[in-house]
């Protein structure tokens, strides 16, 4: 991946986080809509076919404890440690749920 895509990625995910939810609202805890920010970088289903991981063949808990690791800054990153922050541990499981193997 060149620079200019990488830039481009990074900054379309940046832009994406006013609208990460924060809230256990009934709307925040539709599945869906919680997985649609993860799928501009992690592909329909978390089937990625570029250098971002593809999700799909994780299991939930493999899932879950990442996205944790990201949000406490105990998994190093680029742009998610930035975008899970904006999950709770509910939306968290939620999101695993939906792209988890199963």
């Amino acid at each position: 991946m060149n620079i200019k895509t990488s830039l481009a990625l990074g900054l379309f995910a940046v832009a994406a986080l006013p609208f990460a939810p924060t809230s256990a609202s009934a709307q925040n805890m539709n599945p869906e809509l919680l997985a649609s920010n993860c799928v501009v970088c992690h592909g329909p289903n978390g089937e990625s076919v570029g250098h971002i991981p593809a999700i799909n063949a994780l299991s939930a808990k493999e899932i879950s404890a990442r996205i944790r690791e990201f949000r406490d800054g105990k998994r190093a990153a680029t742009i998610m440690d930035k975008i899970a922050k904006g999950y709770n541990d509910a939306q968290i499981d939620l999101i695993a749920e939906h792209f988890g193997a199963k």
